[in-house]
């Protein structure tokens, strides 16, 4: 079965990896760009996981529907 607290944590651990080394690589850079292209870096990473947000959702409601749609042929 479905293991909310191991999903998210797999997650998280996914997500904050991937932006601390965003950010560790952006750090390194250019000083005075860091606040102007950690802005763009925020946008990107709400973007992705706002795409990601809806992918989850879309597939869920397919597996609810389908599912509703198995049973309504067993009756």
């Amino acid at each position: 079965m479905f293991n909310y607290k191991q999903f998210e944590d797999k997650v998280y651990g996914l997500v904050t990896g991937e932006i601390n080394k965003a950010f560790s690589t952006l750090l390194k850079s250019n000083r005075d760009a860091v606040q102007v292209e950690g802005i763009k870096l925020h946008k990107q990473v709400m973007e992705a996981l706002h795409y990601i947000a809806e992918e989850v959702a879309a597939q869920i409601l397919y597996g609810l529907l389908a599912n509703a749609e198995v049973k309504k042929k067993k009756c």
